[in-house]
C-alpha cells in the first residue's frame, strides 16, 4: 500500500497547513480514508501478531486449540474509556479537556481482536444512562453479530472499586460515563458468559477477553480470576485493552511466567488512530 494514501488529503488551506481540516474542538480522523482502506491499514499493522497466530496453529502444543473457533468477550465501558483517554494522549490534548466525544470504529476494533478467525461466540456487555440514545459503536457491534447485553445504569456511585478507578488520574469521563450513574451487573454478566463457555465447551480453545479490569466486581471475583480459571482448564487466553486502562495485575511477572504458553496480553495503543470512525464511512 503506498504510504501517501495514509497522508491527510486535500489542498492546503489559505493558512497553508495540511491539517487545517482537523477541528480544534473535536477529535477528527487524521487520515481521510474509506472504511475498506482503514480496515486494510489495521490488518497491515497487525502483521506481527498474525505471524504468531500462524505459529500457534502449527505448534504441536497449541495447534488443536488454536485451530478452533474463538470465544470473544468485550467489556465495552473499559474499552471505550481506554480509547477516549488514549486518543487524547495521542493528540496532546489535556486528559480533562471537555471536547466532543470521538466516534469509535467498532468494526476496526473487532478486526483487530478477531483477526479473521472464525468465532464460536461473540459477547458484548455494556450500559447506558436512562433515556440515552444508542451509541453508534453498539449498533455496529450488533450488526456484526455480537450478542448485546446492555443494562441501564443506576443512580449513585459504586461502593466497590470499579473499572473507572483504573483510568489515568484526572481523566475526563464523558457525560455518558459520569459518576451520577453507575454500572451494576455488567461485569458479572460478561463473567457469567465466560463461565458458560468453560462449562459448555467440550474441548479448550481460545478465549479473547477485551478489558483492562482485574479487580473484583460488586457481585463476583472479577475478570482476572475468570481468566485464571480458563487457563487452569487448558484454554489459550488473549487479554486486550489500552495500556493506561489495564490493571498491573495482567502484567505481573509471576502471572505471565506461569501461563507463558497459554496467555497473550495485547495493548491496542498503536491502533488508536485507526479506531476512529473512517472519514468516508
Amino acid at each position: 500500500m503506498p504510504l501517501d494514501c495514509l497522508l491527510p488529503s486535500g489542498q492546503p488551506s489559505q493558512s497553508g497547513s495540511e491539517l487545517d481540516h482537523i477541528s480544534q474542538s473535536a477529535i477528527d480522523p487524521l487520515y481521510r480514508l474509506d472504511r475498506v482502506t482503514q480496515l486494510k491499514v489495521i490488518e497491515a499493522l497487525l502483521d506481527p501478531i498474525f505471524e504468531v497466530d500462524d505459529l500457534l496453529r502449527e505448534h504441536f502444543l497449541t495447534a488443536t486449540k488454536a485451530a478452533q473457533p474463538i470465544h470473544v468477550f468485550i467489556d465495552a465501558s473499559n474499552i471505550i474509556i481506554g480509547f477516549y483517554g488514549k486518543i487524547k494522549q495521542a493528540r496532546y490534548i489535556p486528559i480533562d479537556s471537555r471536547i466532543r466525544i470521538p466516534s469509535f470504529f467498532f468494526e476496526g476494533f473487532a478486526t483487530a481482536i478477531e483477526r479473521g478467525r472464525p468465532c464460536a461466540k461473540r459477547i458484548f456487555a455494556g450500559s447506558m444512562k436512562p433515556g440515552a440514545s444508542t451509541p453508534n459503536y453498539m449498533s455496529e457491534a450488533a450488526s456484526l453479530g455480537y450478542e448485546m447485553n446492555i443494562l441501564q445504569r443506576v443512580k449513585g456511585s459504586k461502593k466497590t472499586r470499579s473499572q473507572y478507578d483504573m483510568i489515568v488520574p484526572g481523566v475526563y469521563i464523558p457525560e455518558s460515563f459520569d459518576h451520577s450513574h453507575r454500572e451494576q451487573g455488567v461485569d458479572e454478566i460478561l463473567q457469567l458468559k465466560m463461565m458458560h463457555t468453560l462449562i459448555d465447551t467440550a474441548q479448550p480453545g481460545t478465549m479473547v477477553v477485551a478489558t483492562g479490569d482485574a479487580a473484583e466486581a460488586e457481585f463476583s471475583d472479577g475478570f482476572h480470576k475468570c481468566v485464571v480459571r480458563a487457563l487452569q482448564l487448558g484454554w489459550l487466553v488473549e487479554v486486550v485493552g489500552f495500556r493506561e486502562n489495564m490493571s498491573s495485575a495482567w502484567f505481573a511477572n509471576d502471572f505471565m511466567k506461569k501461563w507463558a504458553l497459554q496467555l497473550r496480553i495485547f495493548t491496542l495503543d498503536n491502533l488508536v488512530e485507526e479506531f476512529l470512525t473512517p472519514y468516508y464511512s
